[in-house]
């Protein structure tokens, strides 16, 4: 069975939610679905700790800087002595659409941390939109940590 849906309004509920309401031309019943960004994060596989291992690493600390249609990004670790040695940063990058979000919407990038200071540039080729920035640490021991996540409207 078909069922003709339009778009009867849009109703923004926050910064990262926005309902749209569906309504079949027939019925006056109200089916909601919900854009909700940023999407979930692509799955990782959890490492167990060994007592031979150094302390995992901290999360990122991130911020953005916007310059036409270049997105740099800066970071700083809050590294202890204890902790162990930094092997990737992964970036993952999301664009805001008015489709439902999937983690598949996430572009993953691995950036080497002999990059000093730590910032990386990004080019938008299409603008007007908003984008999502997760980095994480990933340690010599493959453990990730959680991301740190900003967005921006270019």
């Amino acid at each position: 069975m078909n069922i003709d849906v339009s778009i009867e309004k849009r109703i923004p509920v926050s910064l990262s939610k926005t309902i749209l309401i569906f309504k079949k031309p027939s019925d006056k019943k109200e089916k909601v679905k919900v854009f909700k960004y940023p999407p979930p994060f692509p799955l990782t596989l959890r490492h167990n700790n060994q007592p031979s291992w150094e302390d995992e690493l901290p999360i990122p600390e991130l911020t953005i800087q916007t310059s036409g249609n270049k997105v740099t990004l800066f970071w700083s670790m809050n590294l202890f002595l204890e902790a162990a040695e930094i092997k990737m940063y992964e970036l993952l990058v999301c664009k805001e659409t008015n489709k439902v979000s999937t983690s598949s919407m996430w572009k993953k990038t691995s950036i080497t941390p002999d990059l000093l200071p730590m910032s990386f540039e990004v080019k938008i080729y299409n603008l007007g939109y908003t984008y999502y920035f997760a980095l994480r640490a990933v340690d010599i021991y493959n453990r990730c940590t959680d991301f740190a996540l900003q967005k921006t409207r270019i």
